[in-house]
């Protein structure tokens, strides 16, 4: 649960990169949402046991 969390909040602060190209207030949604997704991904590989349904749900996403 630690790793997951911990990998979420990395995921999401690698955003902030994009702070060279959109504003800060655009930024700082972009960070929450991946980080939501991030934990979101998390428990669906835990729930599934698998990537297939992860791999599925950001192909969605990003379609």
């Amino acid at each position: 649960m630690w790793t997951s969390i911990a990998c979420s909040i990395l995921f999401g602060l690698y955003h902030l990169n994009n702070l060279t190209s959109q504003s800060l207030i655009s930024t700082v949604g972009q960070v929450i949402i991946t980080l939501g997704m991030g934990l979101f991904l998390s428990y669906l590989r835990v729930w599934s046991n698998g990537l297939i349904w992860c791999m599925v749900v950001h192909f969605l996403q990003d379609f």
